[in-house]
């Protein structure tokens, strides 16, 4: 082990969105996407850390992510709301 990040979000990498140079992930409130930057960290497994930008518990978008845009209705699947 070269580095424990306590209390660390994940996502999976897929879920990591670059617009403008920035890396985003689009979370789900109310049936919108919001965009919502953030800053990863390392990653391992498939998965990447969130230093900044996201809260444990927000849901984020995993498919289909590369096409939306800030504010689109979005649908929730019972498949991946149990993930």
């Amino acid at each position: 082990v070269l580095r424990t990040i306590p209390e660390t979000v994940t996502v999976p990498e897929g879920a990591i969105v670059t617009r403008e140079d920035k890396h985003v992930v689009f979370i789900i409130e109310s049936g919108t996407a919001k965009m919502q930057e953030v800053e990863i960290g390392p990653a391992e497994s498939g998965r990447i850390a969130i230093m900044k930008g996201l809260k444990a518990g927000q849901k984020v978008v995993l498919v289909g992510q590369h096409e939306l845009s800030d504010g689109a209705k979005v649908e929730e699947t019972k498949a991946e709301a149990e993930k």
